[in-house]
């Protein structure tokens, strides 16, 4: 998965809706105080949005252009029983003409026992 890629896996025997709120805190990477650290921030941030993906019992879904700008981003994931996670990924850019997006991508995970987590899973 690249850079800003995201992996959602629903590991319920129920189906789901995801519903993301993504805001970008900086055009820098090296911003966010830590990956797991879910507290949203104060500030008003450069650019926000939103995106909602339905994932079946057991199945998963890839998304390889979920960010695809630079910098560093606050996600919000919810599911419709009004679970919630949050985290930060910074992101960079590489590749040799910078077009591509490096450091993580979001993985985003249903359990059976109802808890929904969300990581920024470094690449290597």
């Amino acid at each position: 998965m690249p850079g800003g890629g995201l992996v959602i896996r629903n590991n319920d025997t129920n189906s789901h809706t995801f519903s993301f709120e993504i805001l970008q805190m900086s055009e820098d990477d090296d911003l966010p105080p830590s990956p797991n650290r879910p507290e949203r921030p104060d500030s008003q941030p450069l650019n926000q949005w939103e995106e909602t993906f339905d994932v079946a019992a057991g199945d998963s879904r890839r998304e390889r252009e979920f960010i695809t700008e630079p910098g560093a981003y606050f996600v919000d994931v919810t599911i419709e029983t009004g679970v919630t996670a949050s985290g930060w990924i910074g992101l960079y850019a590489a590749g040799p003409d910078g077009q591509q997006l490096a450091e993580s991508h979001l993985a985003v995970t249903a359990r059976d026992d109802g808890e929904l987590s969300l990581s920024a899973v470094t690449l290597d």
